[in-house]
């Protein structure tokens, strides 16, 4: 979903549109569910097809399949007046590969161009979404020897994981924060089976790294697994920005996967000499120099999600010098051309 969000309102579709369109003519969006080959051979029997068209000065034929290849645009005068690194077509038609799709373009220059992309569709057999092939490849007794603490104040969270847990049989504990920890006879109970995994399995803004410490302190088949939009736990085996959207298999065999692990895991729970060079990302000063306001958005609400809040804003590469001038900054973002 996420990369058809970026192939429909980046690159080359809509932005490209309205950029290229004069302020008087309208930009046309679609879809339609196609039975055919798509353009470029797609070989998918049914296929949804997307496409865009603009009103604007159109694509000369010959310029076609040059317009798809990186740091190319049609004409030298559509460099100049619109701008742009020529690599937009090139990056959208490369992800539009990658989900087995192809993209082409139809023009009439001097009167528009339209973009056609098209996805194979993949109809839903009905398969259990809990089997998978991927689950199969943990061993039989993986699901019998292993517990998960999970702890999380998300009620939806909560009754989502437990499905799933009680569909693999598993064994699970649910806590609202890290109290349990502080008691002796309780780290005892969870940790007394050295051939158990444990896999604690906490909401990021509940964690706290001493009585983490203490539950693995005298265990070495203890993983942390943690979920939350910032990752702000640099000491995670694993991270899942939401749960929620997270297939069940995916889910069960990042636990296997990070079980796998003990063996090569950092040992800065056993050993006070050992010491991990961390990044406090709310601490970053960041420059962001950026003309466009779509990207000017898309760049902030990525920085603030993952805990970055001290970050300036600037339109162009003149003001990003002068700002840098006037104060020192950790990181500066910049378009390629300024």
């Amino acid at each position: 979903m996420l990369t058809l969000f970026f192939i429909f309102c980046n690159e080359p579709t809509a932005a490209n549109a309205i950029k290229f369109s004069p302020e008087d003519e309208t930009v046309v969006l679609g879809a339609t569910i196609v039975s055919e080959s798509g353009p470029y051979g797609v070989t998918s029997s049914e296929c949804i097809r997307f496409y865009v068209e603009d009103h604007g000065e159109g694509i000369p034929e010959e310029k076609f399949n040059q317009i798809f290849q990186p740091f190319q645009q049609a004409t030298l005068q559509t460099e100049r007046v619109y701008g742009g690194t020529g690599l937009g077509l090139s990056i959208t038609k490369k992800l539009v590969e990658a989900m087995g799709g192809s993209i082409c373009v139809e023009s009439e220059p001097g009167k528009y161009a339209r973009f056609l992309v098209d996805i194979p569709l993949q109809t839903y057999d009905g398969r259990d979404v809990y089997k998978d092939d991927d689950v199969e490849t943990c061993p039989a007794d993986f699901f019998e020897k292993t517990t998960v603490h999970l702890v999380s104040t998300d009620q939806a969270t909560i009754e989502r994981v437990q499905c799933i847990f009680r569909h693999f049989q598993m064994d699970y504990q649910v806590y609202p924060n890290f109290q349990f920890s502080k008691s002796a006879a309780t780290r005892d109970k969870l940790l007394s089976s050295p051939a158990h995994n444990h896999v604690f399995l906490v909401q990021e803004d509940l964690f706290e790294l001493q009585p983490y410490v203490r539950l693995v302190a005298a265990a070495s088949n203890a993983v942390l697994v943690t979920f939350g939009p910032k990752m702000s736990v640099r000491r995670s085996d694993f991270h899942f920005r939401n749960l929620q959207q997270v297939l069940p298999s995916a889910f069960m065999l990042s636990f296997y996967q990070a079980t796998q692990s003990f063996d090569s895991q950092a040992t800065w729970m056993k050993e006070a000499s050992v010491r991990s060079i961390e990044i406090d990302l709310g601490q970053l000063r960041i420059l962001v120099a950026e003309d466009n306001k779509i990207n000017q958005k898309v760049i902030s609400r990525i920085l603030k999600r993952i805990g970055i809040e001290a970050f300036r804003l600037v339109e162009n590469g003149k003001e990003a010098v002068d700002a840098e001038a006037q104060e020192p900054y950790d990181v500066v973002l910049m378009d390629m051309e300024m």
